[in-house]
């Protein structure tokens, strides 16, 4: 559903869009359905884009109250990320993410590898800033691992036809190559496990660098004096600080979030052909808006839709399961994304 603004003016992402017939209509079917069972016990939070190609919704049961509601990922004020691709939740126990994050592409662009890199970046700046465990959901627009696609070799070979990135004869690191499936890259993989995995290793480094970086300027004399404190002080102060991070390690607590683990992979081990995909490629379209759209796409399937939960949460995982399977799309309800759905125990939301 596009936002409101008639055309040529602001657009406003928390409405929708009605001032055409067509939309009016559509805007009244959505509502309807919201206020009946079981929606009408939910309150919907939306962040539109200009356009029907982007834009999230969240729904949250009323009695899950929160305390504040942000839509960009700087968490300033009530200004909206870009096509609408963010909506945050804080809750006093957690944070509640739902993202849409923008397709890699096919080429070396603005809108293309560009911004899906700088997107990628602060994701896990992000992440590694919050201060509550984090409950993170939505369109992640990449598959992890291998086992994460229907057909490695076909996504890891596909091409944009007449196009090669610049990178790919490059003599580069291939994890820093963009070559093959948006969402099935090597870089893109790359820098979603850096986010996984980097998280509580890239904080604590900060930390022990601040901490070293003031000992080595306490030896050379670089500092005489820290609110009254002489050398031999700062040295003990210095220890207090590197006993807390040793504890916070040992405790998991004090140091943000931690590690990020991928609900339904940490339950689901092993690859299922049938039910462990959330998108499908279209054999039925316009394959020139969409290279995906087409023949041999049929069958050929990803997934790229997640629950990602702090480190903290994963005891508190009950189930996560994909609601679409098969080639012939059951469960998709006419979208080319089929639903997937978590369960945390209710102590996740008191720890």
């Amino acid at each position: 559903m596009p936002a409101a603004g008639s055309k040529g003016a602001p657009k406003n992402p928390s409405e929708i869009k009605d001032d055409t017939s067509s939309s009016r209509g559509e805007k009244q079917v959505l509502m309807r359905a919201l206020s009946n069972p079981p929606f009408r016990e939910y309150h919907v939070w939306w962040s539109l884009s200009d356009s029907k190609y982007g834009g999230t919704a969240l729904l949250c049961k009323k009695q899950l109250e929160p305390k504040k509601v942000y839509f960009s990922l700087d968490r300033l004020g009530t200004k909206h990320e870009p096509d609408g691709r963010v909506i945050l939740l804080e809750f006093d126990s957690c944070f509640l993410l739902n993202t849409y994050s923008p397709n890699n592409g096919w080429k070396e662009e603005e809108n293309s590898f560009i911004r899906r890199r700088k997107w990628d970046k602060r994701i896990l700046e992000f992440v590694l800033q919050i201060e509550k465990p984090l409950i993170w959901c939505g369109d992640l627009n990449v598959s992890h691992q291998e086992i994460d696609v229907s057909h490695p070799e076909f996504f890891s070979n596909a091409k944009l036809n007449g196009y090669i990135p610049p990178n790919k004869e490059a003599k580069i690191d291939l994890c820093m190559q963009d070559c093959g499936q948006p969402g099935f890259t090597l870089a893109e993989r790359h820098r979603f496990d850096s986010i996984l995995t980097q998280a509580v290793r890239s904080h604590r480094k900060v930390l022990r660098d601040n901490i070293q970086g003031i000992r080595r300027l306490s030896r050379r004399g670089g500092v005489k004096r820290v609110s009254g404190l002489i050398y031999e002080e700062i040295c003990g102060v210095l220890e207090i600080f590197e006993n807390v991070i040793r504890d916070a390690e040992s405790q998991n607590y004090g140091i943000p979030i931690g590690k990020l683990i991928d609900a339904y992979r940490f339950l689901h081990k092993e690859k299922d052909m049938e039910g462990g995909f959330s998108w499908s490629g279209n054999p039925v379209g316009n394959y020139v808006i969409d290279p995906t759209i087409c023949p041999r796409y049929r069958g050929k399937r990803m997934r790229i839709d997640y629950f990602i939960v702090s480190e903290k949460l994963k005891d508190k995982i009950v189930a996560c399961q994909m609601h679409g399977h098969g080639i012939e799309l059951e469960g998709f309800c006419g979208s080319d994304h089929c639903p997937v759905s978590l369960v945390l125990s209710d102590e996740a939301w008191r720890s």
